[in-house]
């Protein structure tokens, strides 16, 4: 990745409209379904059911998630979903 590109992401998640802090990409399985459990537990269902639309550059979000990634990986990635956006599906 050339240097202005990464310099570019870093400051990437400041432009963004909406918070990726939440994303846990770092996370094992065991680990992200024990946070849904208790936020599960923490959050009443009728809050759950209201959508809030929200105006988002999707282009920097998928930036911001790509930059944690391997970046020799990412043409493979990329192709992959070329051909179909279910690519990244396990049975796929």
């Amino acid at each position: 990745m050339p240097i202005n590109q990464a310099l570019s992401l870093e400051n990437a998640s400041d432009n963004l409209r909406y918070d990726l802090s939440q994303i846990r990409i770092d996370k094992s399985i065991h680990e992200l379904v024990q946070m849904g459990k208790a936020n599960r537990d923490k959050t009443p269902f009728e809050k759950l059911a209201k959508f809030k639309p929200v105006n988002r550059d999707v282009v920097q979000g998928i930036q911001h998630v790509e930059h944690k990634l391997i970046s020799e990986l990412l043409p493979l990635r990329h192709k992959r979903l070329a051909v179909s956006a279910f690519s990244f599906l396990p049975w796929n």
